[in-house]
């Protein structure tokens, strides 16, 4: 509640003409918080990776989420948007919801090939990476469905003399990552960066963007690397 009340003030001390929401958890409360700041235009993007569960609970938790759909875009008149044909399918089939269509692509005048090998090298050499090591990088948190736990395994199995590095950007909330690189002893060849302000540098110091989830299909993120130069590994 205090963090909310914080969004709230922010919100109506800034007089923001939009608000866009991403989030799936407190999904109704930004919007409402964002309505009752005042703003008059509120546009949420859903996530369509987690399909209803055929459970009890599943079906229970189905009827929440559909209710909430009504909810934004009936009571507080915000527009929901669908980035996929796929997606937008399946809000209407699971959740009763007529969202809006927009293409989910990528912004190409910022992900362009590389202009200066310059940025390349000091990225290399502020992470201490040799120029004979091949660079594998990921992007996003590492939620289990990601499965970048198979990438630091796969590092392990080339051996102790390997040149294959492995780059992780974005959070590791629960340290599991952390704690599979110090028990297979992957000191060098396995680096955690985190959140950063800019991807950009990370992609142009790496050779191959690497995605092994499960469920995910073609994300933004493959498609903003291959922009960059990179050869992907979905």
């Amino acid at each position: 509640p205090v963090m909310l009340f914080k969004i709230y003030k922010l919100i109506n001390r800034n007089k923001y003409d939009l608000v866009h929401v991403h989030t799936e958890r407190g999904r109704v409360s930004y919007c409402t918080i964002a309505r009752l700041s005042g703003v008059k235009k509120i546009i949420t993007t859903v996530h369509h990776i987690f399909a209803p569960i055929e459970t009890f609970i599943g079906k229970i938790k189905g009827l929440v989420t559909i209710f909430k759909r009504w909810f934004i875009r009936k009571i507080i008149g915000a527009v929901i948007v669908s980035n996929s044909k796929s997606g937008l399918r399946n809000e209407k089939k699971y959740y009763k919801s007529e969202n809006f269509y927009i293409p989910n692509w990528y912004n190409h005048l910022k992900y362009t090939l590389p202009v200066d090998d310059k940025i390349r090298e000091k990225l290399r050499r502020e992470l201490d990476i040799g120029d004979d090591s091949l660079v594998f990088i990921s992007l996003g948190g590492n939620w289990s469905y990601k499965n970048y736990n198979l990438i630091i395994s796969a590092i392990s199995n080339l051996g102790k003399d390997t040149k294959a590095i492995y780059l992780q950007i974005g959070p590791d909330e629960d340290k599991q990552l952390l704690k599979l690189k110090r028990e297979l002893n992957l000191k060098n060849n396995v680096k955690l960066i985190g959140q950063v302000d800019d991807v950009i540098p990370y992609l142009y110091a790496s050779d191959v963007y690497i995605m092994p989830s499960s469920i995910e299909g073609f994300g933004v993120a493959a498609v903003e690397a291959m922009g960059s130069g990179l050869p992907a590994i979905l």
